[in-house]
């Protein structure tokens, strides 16, 4: 058993790391297509494919599971409202109003409210060691993000689009405890049964898009967008994080977020072109040991 417990927690750790590499793309797409696509219409969508694909895997349990899933109805559409509906609505809302500096430093602060849930809910504090490396982690985050220029930073300016990006902070906080303290249930069906419940609470946001003549246009942009935001930074880092968050807390498992912009930053190098600069390399760094220092036991 002591030789299973690192194994597990090593296997978390990459399960996050490619949860954060597949988010670190989502607000790099979301953000080109916003203007083009209405946000409700796309949390809709995006959470309806998201569930279909999510009863895939969770499928061959879902019998098995069933009375548990019943037994936990109501903290099933807790999950559902905070982590996927409206934790997607608020940041596909906000990307068409504020920056992407501003998204990125405020995406940051999800370390605090995840240690101030998990000590007001589960009674766990946070190290002395665990502060240090979510500061040195954050540095480097506002490194990447500002491009080592101060005067960035001197100018930022706070609009409706930050406060929605901070009540998705507080959703996406809440939603990484309350997993950590529900951590009996299968990742697999909670994820289905997470977003089954999300896909009708979306659809009001839908039909409000209709109503105000607004559709999901069938361009190939579009298409590209949603696949992207369906597939990888939905499916497929839902379920990395959800069988992460239980092995190792949701005060570690957020502590990983200042790597999103790390990845953004390497993604639109890569795919895009973008020149790779030293304020780069040293938010990296920074990122890199500072989450090295939170996630270390």
């Amino acid at each position: 058993m002591n030789q299973a417990q690192p194994s597990r927690r090593g296997m978390a750790y990459l399960l996050l790391l490619i949860a954060m590499a597949f988010w670190g793309g989502n607000w790099v797409v979301a953000r080109a297509i916003a203007l083009e696509v209405p946000s409700l219409s796309l949390v809709f969508w995006r959470t309806l494919l998201f569930a279909a694909l999510a009863w895939l895997l969770a499928r061959p349990h879902l019998k098995e599971d069933w009375p548990v899933l019943r037994a936990h109805a109501r903290i099933i559409c807790v999950l559902a409202l905070i982590g996927v509906t409206g934790y997607a609505s608020c940041g596909y809302m906000a990307v068409r109003y504020t920056t992407a500096t501003n998204a990125a430093l405020l995406a940051n602060t999800t370390p605090l409210f995840a240690a101030l849930f998990s000590w007001l809910i589960l009674g766990v504090s946070i190290t002395r060691r665990q502060i240090i490396g979510a500061s040195l982690s954050f540095c480097g985050a506002v490194l990447i993000v500002s491009r080592a220029d101060w005067r960035v930073l001197a100018h930022l300016e706070l609009n409706p689009g930050d406060l929605l990006i901070m009540l998705g902070v507080i959703f996406w906080a809440m939603y990484s405890v309350l997993l950590q303290r529900h951590a009996r249930l299968r990742p697999e069906t909670l994820v289905f049964a997470t977003t089954f419940v999300a896909t009708f609470m979306a659809i009001p946001g839908l039909l409000w898009d209709v109503s105000h003549g607004e559709t999901y246009p069938l361009t190939t942009r579009a298409l590209a967008g949603l696949f992207y935001l369906t597939v990888f930074s939905s499916f497929l880092a839902f379920v990395c994080y959800g069988h992460a968050v239980p092995v190792v807390g949701a005060n570690v498992a957020t502590f990983f977020s200042p790597l999103v912009p790390v990845f953004g930053t390497l993604a639109a190098v890569v795919f895009l072109g973008e020149s790779l600069s030293l304020h780069h390399v040293a938010g990296f760094a920074c990122v890199g040991i500072g989450v090295l220092l939170a996630a270390r036991r």
